[in-house]
């Protein structure tokens, strides 16, 4: 095989469309449509949704568990949010409604699921917020922080330049390519006078456009209040804070990128944060408190080491706080006016500092205590990784940032058309718990089944999407940022020498001899070889191209093939 032969297979692969259309132009794997194969042995659970994913050896493989667990329960919070009256949802166990004049009224709500830490499946959707900031800051920033310890300048300086020139793409690219599904939605919706629906589906694109350049505007780095919506998707409003956290995490480290003591990079990160507190500038404070527990943990010599310097007492103490963590994460939002009361977590409204108040009543506060306590617990409290470190919160981790991304547009469209139609057949009225005039009557049992069936459908189908998107839209994005970051920082004389190598690399003996892909090891790609690894993360190089280059051919079994990470592996994307 020659030199541009190669070139252009290895253009392909970059592209699992491709890779699909090799596979069925081949004559040899004609026979599944010929029924020669059994189509079982194609529809299975890991080709139809990717679960499970393969064991993995890195340390930090817990963090995406976690993010994945914030995730989905950040996709229950909303979906109950849409089948419950939305204005009492979060109101804890024993509330009640107040009226008009500002008094109590109406039975106390005594379903078991607002219990305390109970509701963290129903309701603990801010501090899940919380939680992805903690881990953007302490991800992005592991990384750079091992190379300051080792002094490697160089190498930190590229690492910076490379995610910053990424960041955006991949922040912001996935968001447009859901809203133009939000788009499609809202335009061919059944009814008549939808907010966003335009008279010409022309006029509905130039609507998206236009949303999408304000979304993204790079300019407008520091947002408050609606600035932060995107109007075909509303979940998308934690990305500009995104965004924002991550250039306040890589300019923290470029300015500590000389100091190797770590009390000295303490000081300097722990006074970011301090002041992002005392300023209740609440991403800065989440992302660079996230930087402050890597370092520690670094400082510690990882996960491991720090787990076998706990004590009885030391591990009797984060226990403590985990079930503060986890008692916080069910306080409800303050309003103004209250809807409800609040029995058990109106006495936190006195320790809100004053410069908090502004921060959705106060409550933003204890949101973000909760998410950050709760990530601390878990580094270090080696049996919650282990607990994040298993399959299906790995899996929720690889399909996290579209799951969250996602999730909403399946809500508004078929499970709200699901919720009316369970609500006319049951007598309910526009919400399952909604009867009679009264939102704590009817039957609790009809309630539950109600609640039970709309999400058996729609959190699988959540889960389904969100891995198929994650597949076509957001690993090629993530591979296209990267091939833009490649191209930018190469070309001219650089380029032509690396051609020029590499065609007399095709000249030099071979030290394998080529390996004839079987049909079944062609159907299992893609193949993990280790080329180079960056930031601990492998590469997949499918199988087709692996044969062609020099370097050992290796055949894994799928189950032991690790899955690739994401690309900036942060707490949310």
């Amino acid at each position: 095989m020659n030199l541009n032969d190669l070139r252009r297979r290895r253009q392909l692969v970059q592209n699992r469309f491709f890779i699909a259309v090799i596979y069925l132009t081949d004559p040899r794997n004609w026979n599944i449509f010929l029924l020669k194969t059994s189509w079982k042995t194609k529809l299975t659970l890991k080709n139809l949704t990717g679960y499970p994913l393969a064991s993995s050896t890195f340390e930090t493989s817990w963090l995406d568990g976690l993010r994945g667990m914030a995730a989905f329960f950040v996709m229950t919070s909303h979906y109950g949010s849409d089948l419950y009256w939305p204005y009492a949802y979060e109101a804890p166990y024993g509330s009640t409604m107040i009226d008009f004049k500002g008094k109590s009224s109406g039975p106390p709500f005594t379903q078991f699921w607002r219990l305390p830490i109970v509701r963290i499946f129903m309701t603990s959707g801010h501090t899940q917020v919380s939680i992805f900031f903690v881990l953007s800051g302490f991800v992005l920033s592991w990384g750079a922080l091992g190379k300051i310890q080792k002094g490697d300048t160089s190498k930190l300086v590229g690492s910076l330049a490379s995610a910053t020139l990424r960041r955006w793409l991949r922040l912001y690219l996935p968001c447009f390519v859901v809203a133009s599904f939000g788009c499609v939605v809202a335009y061919v919706t059944l009814a008549p006078n939808a907010p966003l629906k335009r008279e010409s589906f022309r006029a509905q694109v130039w609507d998206l456009i236009v949303a999408n350049e304000v979304f993204g505007d790079w300019t407008k780095l520091h947002r408050v209040g609606f600035a932060v919506f995107h109007p075909y998707n509303a979940v998308m409003w934690t990305m500009p804070l995104e965004f924002e956290g991550s250039m306040l995490v890589f300019l923290l480290l470029l300015a500590i990128s000389r100091v190797r003591q770590f009390w000295k990079r303490t000081a300097i990160i722990g006074y970011v944060s301090a002041y992002s507190y005392h300023k209740a500038h609440w991403t800065y404070w989440l992302f660079s408190s996230g930087v402050l527990l890597a370092n520690y943990v670094r400082h510690m010599g990882g996960f491991k080491k720090l787990a076998a310097r706990q004590t009885r007492t030391s591990s009797s103490f984060w226990c403590l706080s985990l079930l503060v963590a986890l008692l916080l994460m069910g306080n409800p939002q303050k309003n103004e006016p209250n809807n409800f009361t609040r029995p058990g977590y109106e006495w936190l409204d006195s320790l809100v500092p004053f410069n908090w108040l502004h921060e959705e009543n106060g409550s933003r506060i204890w949101f973000c205590w909760s998410g950050l306590l709760f990530v601390a617990c878990a580094i270090h409290l080696p049996a919650m990784q282990r607990v994040y470190n298993m399959r299906f919160p790995r899996y929720l981790g690889y399909i996290s940032f579209m799951l969250y991304l996602t999730h909403r547009i399946l809500s508004d469209t078929f499970g709200k058309a699901l919720r009316f139609a369970l609500c006319r057949q049951f007598g309910r009225g526009n919400y399952i718990n909604e009867t009679a005039g009264t939102i704590v009557g009817g039957n609790p049992l009809l309630t539950f089944f109600m609640y039970a069936v709309i999400m058996l459908f729609q959190m699988p189908t959540a889960l389904l999407v969100a891995y198929w998107v994650t597949v076509w839209v957001d690993e090629p994005i993530v591979r296209f940022a990267r091939s833009v970051d490649s191209w930018l920082t190469t070309g001219g004389e650089e380029q032509e020498e690396s051609l020029q190598a590499e065609a007399r690399a095709e000249s030099l003996p071979r030290h394998y001899q080529d390996v004839l892909l079987s049909q079944q090891e062609l159907g299992s790609m893609p193949v993990l070889v280790m080329d180079e690894v960056e930031d601990e993360q492998y590469k997949e190089v499918p199988a087709l191209l692996a044969t062609q280059i020099e370097m050992t051919q290796v055949t894994v079994p799928d189950e032991t093939i690790p899955q690739r990470r994401k690309e900036d592996d942060s707490g949310l994307v």
